[in-house]
Parts: structure tokens; sequence; C-alpha cells
């Protein structure tokens, strides 16, 4: 029997340290006799030591991640094998654990499994025990516990034949709980160890090499490390991956161009990527980096152009509630938003009309409508089109109680608009009668020029 050292979980991060801790000082059971006792219990390891996925068998990092574990013997099976009635408090732990694992009861299981693990049971039954409580804590979603049972397993059984889908899984848990630099040795040890994979489990464990490839540029990009991570993504052979993680790739190319400044690269790219995965759950922010790219290039048609694309395709997905509709949601708003602002102080008003005037209509909510109402009625007034300018403003002053049909509620911050529509309001109207005037003094002028060209000398 081999226990877990503190050497293999030293990477952890300090917030679950007191849990390590708690795993690698478990007392043993303290009577000698009772492990002579249960040595008849000890069964062939090649029952219930973890299986490898059959060759034959389909995978996908999807499924690695939900059971790295593939079809190794099961809780139920190990049971059957141990008496029905017993003195020894680890086998009613163990059958309680079952029974509790049956009923989805995780946290239950995971309590009663961990107590199996303080008596000397034999190798090849605490490794389903490790397996299993590894199950029940990714079921329960703790990500600290997660983790150590996964590092104890690795630990107590590095040769188990599904060491790498094991590794490819606490590297991810890593990555979730960002330690990109604890997930990063976990994918190296997985391509390392494709030096000694036999000839006939190579082919899979290519599979492998190429998540744990990709896993490692994925750390980069979370570490900010842009360079890094584009290496790495240039590195995989593409011929090894399934269409959904080409597109991945696609995708994160492009964002580490756009995050390097290569913009016309970055364009290229998210041009491609967005032509043929318009339903890609990174589809609204592939489009909203484009637009940030012709910004940045200061492309003004193509910034335009592709804005209104967003905008259109955005406000389709939240029609027909398409998944993801929520994200297009956000960055159609995000860009436009944005883009807007900056025709606007480019004194560009017409372009910036014209994406307030589809903004508006995003949302029905006055803290929505009104921002953007009070930007639409200044580019009327920049445009001289002050009856419309008014018009704007005069919607935001005479609200009162309700708002496109809802009860309104005047915070500060609509107060704060209603008074800047009156101020305007009354200053268009001073403008108005002063050019009035104006003309009226120019009209006079005009007269009496007129009257003194007719005078007699």
């Amino acid at each position: 029997m081999r226990a877990c050292s503190k050497r293999s979980i030293r990477y952890i991060p300090s917030c679950i340290s007191d849990a390590i801790a708690l795993l690698t000082h478990m007392p043993l059971f303290p009577s000698i006799i009772a492990f002579i006792f249960v040595g008849f219990l000890a069964v062939p390891t090649a029952v219930y030591a973890s299986d490898s996925l059959a060759a034959e068998d389909e995978i996908s990092l999807q499924a690695i991640l939900q059971n790295p574990f593939g079809h190794g013997s099961s809780l139920e099976d190990l049971v059957k094998t141990l008496p029905e009635e017993s003195q020894q408090i680890w086998i009613n732990d163990l059958k309680f654990a079952c029974l509790a694992w049956q009923k989805e009861l995780y946290k239950t299981c995971a309590d009663q499994l961990q107590n199996v693990l303080n008596y000397p049971i034999f190798d090849n039954i605490k490794n389903v025990v490790l397996k299993y409580l590894c199950l029940a804590n990714s079921h329960l979603g703790d990500h600290s516990q997660e983790i150590l049972s996964y590092e104890c397993f690795l630990e107590t059984y590095p040769n188990d034949p599904n060491f790498a889908p094991i590794s490819l899984k606490l590297a991810s848990l890593y990555r979730q709980v960002n330690v990109p630099e604890r997930a990063i040795y976990h994918y190296y040890t997985v391509m390392n160890r494709a030096i000694t994979v036999p000839q006939e489990q190579l082919e899979r464990y290519k599979s492998y090499v190429t998540w744990a490839q990709l896993g490692v540029a994925e750390c980069h990009l979370m570490a900010e490390k842009p360079q890094e991570a584009l290496e790495c993504f240039e590195k995989i052979h593409l011929n090894t991956l399934d269409e959904a993680l080409l597109r991945e790739v696609s995708f994160k190319k492009a964002l580490c161009a756009y995050q390097l400044q290569q913009y016309e690269k970055a364009v290229q790219a998210l041009t491609q990527f967005c032509d043929k995965n318009v339903m890609h759950p990174e589809a609204p922010r592939a489009y909203f980096l484009r637009v940030q790219c012709c910004q940045a290039l200061h492309l003004k048609k193509e910034t335009l152009e592709n804005v209104m694309q967003l905008l259109e395709l955005g406000q389709a997905m939240r029609v027909e509630r398409q998944d993801h509709w929520k994200d297009w949601d956000h960055w159609q708003k995000e860009a436009a938003l944005d883009v807007a602002k900056n025709f606007y102080d480019a004194r560009e008003f017409v372009d910036a009309l014209k994406i307030y005037q589809v903004l508006v209509t995003l949302e029905t909510e006055a803290d929505w409508q009104w921002p953007i109402l009070h930007q639409i009625a200044l580019c009327y007034e920049r445009l001289g089109l002050t009856l419309k300018s008014k018009a704007a403003y005069q919607l935001m002053v005479d609200a009162k109680d309700s708002w496109e049909g809802k009860p309104l509620v005047l915070t500060s911050a609509l107060q704060a608009y209603q008074t800047q529509a009156q101020w305007h309001l009354e200053q268009l109207a001073y403008y108005e009668k002063l050019k009035n005037n104006v003309e009226g003094l120019l009209n006079i002028n005009n007269s009496s020029a007129n009257v003194s060209t007719r005078l007699p000398n």
C-alpha cells in the first residue's frame, strides 16, 4: 500500500492546503489484527484496478473530463464481494457509501469513502475507493476537494492505465481555479508519458497529447501570454482535431493575434471564423473583436458595416431565442456603444446617429433608453435638425409616471437626464429667439438700404 505524499500536491493553492494536510496525515487503523482479518477480502487486482478505455471506443475530450476513469470497476461490484455481516467499521462505511452513491447523495458518499481511507485496506480496494471519491467530489462541484482527490489518486497509482485522462482532468480543474502553472505541469506530464507508451496505444495517445498541447496554449492565454499561446496553437497538428476543437483553435489563434495587436492578421482570421461559425458560442465575441480591429486600423466604413451587422445578428438571435443569445446581446451592446461614442467624438454625427437609433430599440426600460435618447438628441442638434432634437429632449421632460407602458421610477440618474434635457430645450429656444431677432434686424437693414437707394440726391 502507498500513501499520498505532500510531494505530489506541493503546487496546490493555499486555499486548499488545509484540506490536503488532512488527507496526507490520516491515521492508520491501530490494530494489526484487523489488518490480518481483512486479508481474505483481497481479490485479484485485475478485477478492481481501473481499466483503461477500450481501444475501439470513441473518445472525446468532453467525455474524458466527465469521467477520466473510463469503464473501470464499479463500487457496487466491490461491495458485492464483501461479507454481508462484519464487525469491521470500514466495511460498513463502504456499504453505506455505495448506498449513498446509488441514491446520488454524493456528499454522504464522499464522507464515507474518506472514512474508509483511514484504514489499512488493500490497494485493489483502495483503487476503487479513491476513484469514487474523485467522482463524488466532481458531482459536488467542490474544485478544491476534487483536486485533492485526483492528486491523491495519481500519487498512489502513478502507473494507472488511465493516467493520461486523469491528468487531463486534473489540469482542467487547475485551470478552473486559475492556477495555470500547475495545469501546465500536468499537461506536460501527459506529453512526456508519450515516450513510454506501447505501440498499440500510440494512436489513442496522440489525442491525449493534442489535448494537452491545446491545454498548454489555453493556459498561456489565461496568463495573458498571447505570444506563447499562439506558438503553442501553431504547433498543434490540426488533422488530429475534431470539428469542434478545430473551430475552437481557429478562434483562439485569432484572439492571440488581436491581443498581439496584429490587427490585419486578426481581421482576416476573425472574418474566416465568423463566416463559417455564426452559431458557435464564441461567434458574438468574434464579431465584436472584428469591430475593434477595424477601429484600431481606422477603417471607418468597415467599422460601421461590421457593427451594423453585429446589431442585426444580435437582434435576430434575441427574437429567435437562439443558444447564446444573451452573449450576442452583451457583445452587440458593448461594440455599438463604443463605436457610436467614437464616431460622435470624431464629429461623425450621421454615423453615430445610425448606431444610436438601433441601440435605443434594444431595451424598453428608461434606464437604457434615456442615455441613448440623449445622445440621439445631441446628434440631431449638432446636425442642425432642431425640431427632431427638441422632440427627443421633450420625450424625457414630459415623462412622469410611465415609460413605454411601464411604471416609471425617476431615479437620481433619470432626473439628471430630465434636467439636462430641459436645459437643452431652453438653450434651443433661446438660440431660436436670438436667431429670429437677428434675422429681423437684417430684414430692417435691408429695407432701409432699399429706401435709401430710392431717395433723391
